[in-house]
């Protein structure tokens, strides 16, 4: 009886030892492997700097959210028109992706439109 209860207890244990081995060792892999790769990404070996400065560049801040606002709520659909052809590459953007109020002439871009420019928490 003795005999089978240490052999029992010896696996046991050596089932949880090596499967704690196992998964230590897998841990200590992965630490490894990620230095390795910190230390090789982390170098700028052959990089040049690139001279920017004979690079002349105009810059014009717009304030889009001000000529939104400025739309008469009453005739929306004539200050939408107004400023898409002021800003014709940005409008669209700005009313689909960035607010996504849907894609203009539909009714309900209308009404979403409608509640963006009478909120008070988007005004301000």
């Amino acid at each position: 009886m003795l005999f089978l209860y240490r052999s029992f207890i010896k696996k046991t244990t050596l089932r949880k030892y090596s499967a704690y081995h196992r998964t230590t060792r897998f841990f200590a892999l992965i630490i490894c492997y990620s230095a390795c790769i910190c230390f090789i990404s982390c170098q700028n070996a052959g990089k040049e700097k690139l001279d920017t400065n004979d690079v002349k560049m105009d810059f014009k801040t717009i304030r889009f959210d001000s000529a939104i606002f400025s739309i008469d709520t009453n005739n929306i659909a004539v200050g939408i028109n107004k400023l898409g052809n002021q800003y014709p590459d940005f409008t669209n953007l700005f009313l689909t992706r960035l607010a996504s109020l849907g894609q203009p002439g539909t009714p309900s871009f209308d009404t979403a439109l409608q509640q963006f420019l009478t909120l008070k928490d988007y005004r301000n």
